[in-house]
């Protein structure tokens, strides 16, 4: 359902500039997960499976998702999707998506505003900040809505003073 996470894994990798490196996605579990469900032991385990690159500090640099079963089609009622807007002092606007489960293809509506990036998936439970770009004239406080496939909801972004 887009919310329980079957397992998670973390290992230090080694990737030196302007290469390439390949690894095993099986092989970093140390129980078996049928990932793509090839052997097919009965119902698929898991619908989506999510792979973050992060770099020495921390900092999550690349998301790749893998959906098992092929793109889903089905839609929920909610599935969490929220988002908070923040004007910072140099002007800039960034908004900050969350949600509780899986959201798939996320998008900003925000009037007045192109997002620096759309579209994206979110793994349950994970943020993402995105930083919105005026488009001539555009003034902060507006309405705006963030809402993903996967979701009958669409959620109001909400605004919050500078930090």
């Amino acid at each position: 359902q887009g919310e329980v996470l079957l397992d998670v894994v973390s290992r230090p990798v080694m990737i030196e500039g302007a290469s390439t490196t390949e690894l095993n996605a099986a092989s970093l579990f140390d129980a078996f997960h049928d990932l793509n469900h090839a052997f097919r032991f009965g119902p698929r385990a898991q619908d989506v499976v999510h792979c973050t690159l992060r770099d020495s500090e921390g900092n999550a640099r690349a998301d790749a998702f893998h959906f098992v079963g092929g793109l889903p089609c089905a839609r929920e009622l909610d599935i969490g999707l929220d988002a908070l807007a923040t004007q910072l002092e140099d002007g800039r606007v960034v908004v900050t998506v969350r949600t509780r489960r899986f959201a798939q293809s996320v998008s900003l509506d925000l009037p007045g505003f192109r997002p620096a990036d759309c579209h994206f998936h979110l793994a349950p439970g994970t943020t993402r900040t995105v930083e919105l770009r005026p488009i001539t004239g555009a003034s902060s406080g507006g309405r705006g809505t963030v809402e993903a496939l996967n979701s009958e909801r669409r959620a109001p972004i909400l605004w919050t003073k500078t930090p």
